[in-house]
């Protein structure tokens, strides 16, 4: 792949301005591969559940399975096993769908993307948002989501390129070389104001608010699906590996195989909770710390066929067919979460030391408000903060406090 001579990063907001900048092309260092054969861990109980219509794709909204149908949502209940389809519109407002196009996590909730325009789940109703007067989602490729309330912002891969949106603000993001933009095949979000964007095999980051581009890496094969982690570190499911980037810039390929080997063909991943599931080799795996543990067979696996709700428990789409895994149990603060803050947390905010702020981490009533636990969450995932534990006290990856993430998730059990 030729290297590129130049990049521009265009930045056009709603009110037609645009920015031209011109930043040079170094090409980026190649990316470390991991090697490393997937090894069998325990086998899970299998099942097959039976949807009312065969399952598309699969999400997460509220901690609960999501299942797309052709033109319908639907909701699993854990309880009874039992799947009910989620009403269209407000009370009262005849309404649908059309076909569905894509699934896209919210950080509260899932976005819809479907013939009849862009929707977001809301109180257990799908609404249509906003931004269906603007973008047709006839147009949409993907949507990538990031933050919540006034600090919401999408990530938007359309036919005629890429587009932020943030507070009502659309801002047009082009990036070209030598006076001729390049096609962008998928853009997402890494912290506010900055994304990243793959075109033709060429993964470059850019800051919206420094007004800069860089090279990331090249040779990115085929991409079957795309993942962002809760640490902020991007996946992509390709034709050969699984490439991350993490926060920080450091790019991954994780190869499933014996160095020296051809790395092996990933048909999907997704993120939940701190984890990182992948479909490769015929099973679906964790990706840990050790390498990547296979718990499943799958004959067809796809993208977007691969959840994991708050409970814990995993389910695949194989073909025609959805499959639970239960891998997982119910979390709760006496028997999960408190021995986490008392383990990583309480030493320095029980008695202040090194200048921290006091409170009960090791009760329920405290952790359990949600303006105190959404805080808790942003400085364990370091979104927009720095991270807590402090670095030089105690690093904690996204599985370390992925307890907490599923805890508040799955309703906060005593």
């Amino acid at each position: 792949m030729r290297p590129l001579a130049a990049l521009v990063l265009l930045c056009a907001a709603c009110d037609g301005r645009i920015d031209d900048m011109v930043v040079p092309a170094e090409p980026p260092p190649a990316p470390t591969r991991i090697d490393g054969a997937l090894t069998t861990g325990s086998t899970p109980a299998r099942s097959e559940l039976a949807p009312l219509e065969p399952g598309l794709l699969l999400g997460l909204a509220s901690g609960a399975l999501h299942v797309a149908g052709a033109e319908t949502l639907y909701r699993f209940d854990r309880e009874t096993s039992t799947f009910t389809a989620v009403p269209v519109g407000e009370v009262g407002e005849s309404m649908r769908t059309g076909p569905v196009r894509h699934l896209a996590r919210r950080s509260a909730g899932l976005f819809v993307v479907a013939e009849g325009g862009i929707f977001h789940d809301a109180m257990g109703r799908l609404l249509r948002s906003p931004l269906s007067q603007n973008i047709s989602a006839v147009d949409v490729r993907a949507l990538d989501d990031l933050g919540e309330g006034a600090d919401e912002e999408l990530w938007l891969t359309t036919t005629d390129g890429v587009d932020r949106v943030r507070a009502g603000v659309k801002t047009r993001v082009d990036l070209s070389m030598s006076g001729a933009l390049l096609a962008p095949d998928l853009a997402a979000a890494v912290e506010s104001g900055k994304g990243l964007v793959l075109s033709n095999g060429n993964l470059f980051s850019v800051d919206l608010g420094a007004r800069t581009a860089k090279w990331e890496a090249q040779g990115v094969p085929a991409v079957n699906a795309v993942a962002r982690g809760d640490d902020g570190t991007l996946y992509l499911a390709t034709t050969k590996g699984l490439w991350s980037r993490t926060r920080t810039g450091v790019v991954n390929v994780y190869s499933f195989a014996a160095a020296g080997e051809e790395p092996k063909a990933v048909a999907d991943v997704t993120t939940a909770f701190g984890e990182v599931l992948v479909a490769v080799d015929g099973q679906v795996a964790e990706l840990t710390h050790a390498g990547a543990a296979g718990f499943g067979a799958l004959a067809s696996p796809k993208a977007k066929g691969i959840a994991r709700d708050a409970n814990g428990d995993t389910f695949v789409l194989d073909g025609p067919k959805l499959v639970k895994l239960a891998t997982g149990r119910a979390v709760s603060f006496e028997a999960d979460v408190k021995p986490f803050m008392v383990q990583h947390c309480t030493r320095c905010h029980t008695t202040g030391a090194e200048y921290s702020p006091v409170f009960d981490l090791a009760s329920y009533a405290v952790v359990s408000e949600p303006a105190f636990n959404a805080k808790v969450i942003q400085r364990l995932t370091a979104n927009g903060r720095g991270p807590m534990p402090p670095p030089d006290v105690e690093v904690l990856t996204s599985s370390d406090y992925a307890v907490v993430l599923r805890w508040v998730a799955g309703g906060m059990q005593p």
